[in-house]
């Protein structure tokens, strides 16, 4: 006699004592509804046979029916119920043995703090491993600010949501980086977009399904005091300049203007996920690795996909789309705010939360082993 082979299951599945009991709850009550339709098959086979079924329109073959046609079939109603009875036990028997054990499984701790890292700007995409006996994930994913001018700039999104991880797997963190300051004139100065944040499972490129977290950036300041720079979106689409192109959608870059600083980069492949460029040149599509584009003056945008600034105009910031460019052809304006996303559960979302640099903090939850 061989040993039986049990199949390798992956992922793996990973469940507690707390969150076994709904499962159990569960397949007793699919299993008594299953049973159910059993007894009402054999009840409305017992009226076809005594013609009572209503709407059947099936004539009896034979047409009479004799009474060992009917003992016949109240036989085969009868073991049918026997085993339904037969059923019914093991079910008490099973729905008995879960509830014995509710109050030892009520009091399993709760699932505890194992182990919380803090990722700052280091311009580059860095991974790490989720721990042993985790099972939940809070992250935090601040969006970095647009590069100061004589205007205001804009501010990065706080994306925060819970997640469901895997011990063993790989999760991928880009942090963006403030927007650089640019000199558009004597006593002017104007800004580059600033990055987006991102976290993503696994170590290959982000994309919109192994995205977990994205944090959009500051749309950079312009030399214009009343043309700010605009803060990150709090929802996926990047915001216009103010004035200036289009902020993207769908993962898409912000568009540039006739005479407009970068566009701001969004997650999608290039060309897609780049920003527009014309003074200032776009921010390079996270997807392909998130550089900030090149600005007038040293106006420069940042790592996660920030826009470069114009002669005076603020770039558009990175996100999960990318802001809008600052400026047209009429028009000085500040850089656009990059787009966010959250795919987790109890969210928690703030705009204006991002005034320098961008920040990943990761809150892994579990058991210890």
């Amino acid at each position: 006699m061989t040993f039986p082979n049990i199949p390798n299951i992956t992922p793996l599945i990973s469940v507690n004592g707390a969150q076994t009991v709904p499962l159990l709850l569960s397949s007793i009550a699919l299993e008594e509804l299953a049973l159910a339709h059993l007894m009402n098959a054999e009840a409305e086979k017992l009226q076809f046979i005594l013609g009572t079924l209503p709407g059947a329109g099936i004539a009896l073959s034979p047409a009479e029916v004799s009474v060992a046609d009917l003992l016949e079939v109240n036989s085969s109603i009868q073991r049918t119920l026997r085993d339904v009875i037969k059923k019914e036990m093991l079910l008490e028997f099973k729905l008995e043995t879960v509830i014995d054990h509710l109050v030892p499984i009520a009091a399993f701790p709760a699932p505890m703090l194992l182990e919380q890292q803090t990722f700052n700007f280091t311009g580059e995409v860095v991974t790490t491993t989720v721990p042993a006996g985790a099972t939940t994930a809070t992250i935090r994913a601040i969006g970095a600010a647009g590069g100061i001018g004589s205007s205001a700039n804009g501010l990065g999104a706080s994306i925060q949501g819970d997640f469901q991880v895997t011990p063993g797997d790989t999760l991928s963190i880009l942090v963006g980086q403030q927007g650089q300051t640019g000199s558009s004139s004597p006593g002017n100065s104007n800004g580059g977009g600033g990055g987006g944040s991102f976290v993503w499972r696994g170590d290959g490129p982000v994309t919109p399904a192994n995205l977990l977290v994205a944090a959009g950036g500051g749309g950079g300041a312009s030399s214009v005091v009343g043309n700010a720079g605009v803060n990150a979106s709090l929802t996926s689409n990047g915001t216009a300049g103010n004035p200036g192109g289009n902020g993207g959608s769908g993962g898409r870059g912000g568009s540039s203007a006739a005479f407009s600083a970068g566009g701001g980069a969004g997650i999608l492949p290039s060309p897609l996920g780049d920003g527009g460029s014309f003074e200032g040149e776009g921010g390079q599509s996270i997807f392909n690795g998130g550089a900030g584009g090149a600005g007038i003056n040293d106006s420069n945008g940042s790592f996660g996909g920030g826009g470069g600034g114009g002669v005076a105009e603020g770039g558009g910031a990175g996100g999960f789309s990318g802001g809008g460019a600052g400026g047209n052809e009429e028009f000085i304006g500040g850089g656009g705010g990059g787009g966010s996303q959250n795919n987790g559960t109890n969210q928690v979302n703030t705009a204006g939360a991002g005034i320098g640099n961008g920040q990943v903090t990761i809150s892994f939850f579990g058991f210890q082993e």
